[in-house]
């Protein structure tokens, strides 16, 4: 932090915040990286990566997306299928300059991948099943979010949308750390109909102030 500070490119708070996750991916814990008074202290991120957000990515790129997309529809083989959306998340995230991190293990446990959004770090579950996601499945996405910080989020995209009593599960107790997204917006998205990152701030507003997992099925 002192050769940066010398350099006039001081350490952000998003950057401690990845590398306290990255560590905590190790399965190890540095307390000082996540004391809000060392936290308050750091200037926010300069908006290196929000300042590429892509709501004018081209035609083209967009188009080739949405031809991948469309392939995957047509492959019977399930668990191939999930990888091969998992890698389109991640490309999509990327040129959407949200720092999209790949899958990864720790403590037993699968994540999809993560990026990160206005100085914040979200986990991504990428559901593609041939049912909805129901209440068990939001559960254990919102256990899984909860055991990382108290700042982690969450994306849990679910091809087939999601089912209705498990929506309505979501609403009762503490209000969920994630949003939802399903392949119809994912879709619209591809399509040029709707800007990722404005339909993923217009979720995550929702969940703000009226606790709710906003999505259209």
């Amino acid at each position: 932090m002192k050769y940066r500070d010398k350099k006039g490119d001081s350490v952000t708070k998003e950057e401690v915040v990845l590398l306290d996750t990255a560590i905590r991916n190790l399965g190890l814990v540095l307390p000082e990286l996540s004391n809000p008074d060392f936290l308050s202290l750091l200037q926010e991120s300069s908006n290196l990566y929000d300042s590429k957000h892509m709501e004018d990515i081209s035609g083209s790129r967009l188009h080739e997306f949405s031809e991948r997309y469309d392939l995957m529809e047509t492959n019977p083989d399930v668990q191939n299928r999930g990888y091969e959306f998992q890698e389109l998340l991640f490309d999509i995230l990327s040129d959407f300059g949200l720092n999209p991190g790949k899958p990864f293990r720790v403590t037993g446990e699968e994540v999809d991948g993560s990026f990160t959004l206005d100085s914040e770090v979200y986990l991504l579950e990428a559901r593609w099943r041939t049912k909805k996601a129901a209440k068990s499945d939001l559960a254990s996405f919102s256990d899984k979010v909860e055991r990382k910080s108290s700042w982690t989020r969450g994306l849990f995209i679910s091809v087939h949308g999601f089912t209705e009593d498990g929506l309505e599960a979501m609403k009762v107790g503490k209000a969920p750390n994630f949003v939802i997204l399903s392949g119809k917006e994912l879709k619209n998205i591809l399509r040029g109909e709707l800007g990722f990152v404005d339909v993923l701030k217009k979720k995550i507003r929702s969940l703000a102030e009226r606790g709710e997992l906003e999505v259209q099925q």
